[in-house]
């Protein structure tokens, strides 16, 4: 009996023994399956996705700054206006091209060469060119005062000394005086010494009597080419041509140079009227130009305050 038991406590203990033996490998395999080399993959993983991976501000910000490339605009210049019924239809086709043509030039350095202010304010420049001279000049500057305005004259570099008295009293009045070359050549037909000389000439010229000199220029006719533009730079002048055009030299109806103005009024445009001995009707219609532009709510500055840069050197 007592061996037996013997033999059944042997038996017990050794099916204890083995189900412990088979615990300890289960353990071992379970182990295996969750190694510390397999737990640590997983971490750098996730730690190399976590650094790799961008920052969700980051990429905010990259896609915000995007946008803002997107979003620059770049200044409005606008198409030229202004008719004239005088004109026959290849003088108006010629006139359109070249319109055509100096928008796209300005648009390719919308810094230098300016057809119109970079502006939505309800403000407008009034320009003069062809002067000066003792009749039309002398008018224009009378209506100019009476109605508090500073006008922008492109003067006529070689009558300048002619008319010395009538320049030194636009200036003293708080109007512009600027260049608009000294001969009136058209100077994309010009050498880049002569397109030189005629900005130096003119410079000069207005020096002479007001002792300043004008860091813009209207090239005449509104010829520009890169010849001229790089003149012009060499010489830290602006070039500015119009964005609206009275047509003043060709029809002589006030009616007709007064609604070429009014009806194509926009922010920040730049008019073009002349200021010579034959352009009484310029003077006739001026009044009635600042009345209308008055009552649509536009206000008048000069080109420097307009262009945003400097009148004189």
């Amino acid at each position: 009996m007592i061996l037996i038991m013997k033999k059944t406590t042997y038996i017990v203990l050794f099916l204890i023994l083995l189900l412990s033996l088979s615990g300890c490998k289960s353990s071992s395999k379970t182990q295996k399956n969750l190694s510390p080399s397999e737990v640590q993959t997983g971490e750098t993983k996730a730690s190399k996705s976590t650094e790799t991976a961008e920052p969700q501000n980051s990429k905010l910000a990259k896609d915000d700054s995007s946008k803002d490339i997107v979003s620059k605009k770049e200044p409005e210049i606008y198409n030229i206006l202004g008719k004239s019924n005088r004109l026959t239809k290849s003088e108006t086709d010629a006139m359109n091209t070249w319109r055509e043509e100096i928008v796209k030039m300005s648009k390719a350095n919308s810094d230098r060469l300016f057809i119109n202010g970079y502006t939505k304010e309800k403000v407008v420049a009034l320009t003069f060119d062809d002067g000066p001279d003792s009749k039309t000049t002398p008018r224009i500057l009378d209506i100019l005062k009476k109605n508090n305005i500073h006008g922008s004259f492109f003067f006529i570099g070689n009558r300048i000394n002619q008319y010395s008295s009538v320049v030194k009293r636009t200036y003293e009045e708080g109007n512009l005086v600027l260049s608009h070359s000294f001969s009136h050549p058209e100077l994309t037909k010009k050498s880049a010494k002569e397109v030189k000389n005629e900005f130096i000439s003119a410079e000069n010229a207005i020096y002479s009597v007001i002792k300043k000199k004008p860091a813009i220029v209207r090239p005449p006719y509104g010829a520009v080419n890169e010849t001229v533009l790089k003149e012009a730079s060499e010489e830290d002048l602006k070039l500015t041509i119009w964005s609206t055009d009275t047509l003043d030299w060709s029809q002589k109806e006030k009616a007709n140079i007064v609604k070429n103005v009014v009806d194509n009024v926009r922010p920040g445009e730049i008019i073009l009227m002349h200021s010579n001995e034959d352009k009484a009707t310029t003077a006739e219609a001026l009044p009635e130009i600042i009345t209308k532009l008055k009552e649509k709510g536009y206000s008048f500055v000069d080109l420097s305050e307009l262009l945003n840069t400097n009148a004189y050197k």
